[in-house]
């Protein structure tokens, strides 16, 4: 049961820094949109990546 708690509490904390991980990103891309548009493309789909892994995490610590 300990364990279980912990393992839920690690991811729990992965998912946090992920969901940072993404805003900060996406903002990035936001702003440097206006002045490079192929660095902002590129910070989006780091981002996006980011967001797959944020939703397949969620789902794991979801549905246990």
């Amino acid at each position: 049961m300990q364990k279980e708690i912990e393992s839920y509490n690690v991811e729990k904390m992965q998912l946090e820094r992920l969901e940072k991980r993404y805003c900060s990103l996406m903002k990035q891309s936001f702003e440097i949109a206006i002045k490079n548009r192929d660095r902002s493309d590129i910070l989006s789909n780091k981002a996006l990546e980011i967001k797959k892994d944020i939703d397949h995490l969620r789902l794991k610590i979801y549905s246990d």
